[in-house]
């Protein structure tokens, strides 16, 4: 039977390597294991690994963020200083 950390390891590391690639579609809602045994020490090196990048992610993300939360800031204030102002003349040979 297979080592269930080393399932686990497996999920985890395609889900950061989908978040890296901005596949967010690919990735479904994640609820923690329930009934693991403790982590094997020959898979800590691993699962150390994982979280690094998890971290990396998780700066992706957050720089993601203040991009996005900035462009809408710009919008909108270009947006704000629109006025919509009636047409003053009308073409009847249009």
């Amino acid at each position: 039977m297979p080592d269930p950390w080393v399932a686990q390891l497996d999920e985890l590391e395609l889900r950061v390597i989908a978040l890296l690639e901005g596949r967010l579609g690919d990735i479904a809602p994640w609820a923690p294991p329930t009934g693991l045994p403790p982590l094997p020490a020959d898979l800590a090196p691993r699962a150390s690994a994982l979280l690094d990048a998890q971290r990396e992610a998780l700066g992706h993300l957050e720089s993601e963020r203040i991009r996005v939360l900035a462009e809408m800031s710009s919008a909108r204030r270009h947006t704000a200083g629109v006025r919509e102002e009636r047409a003053v003349y009308f073409d009847a040979t249009a």
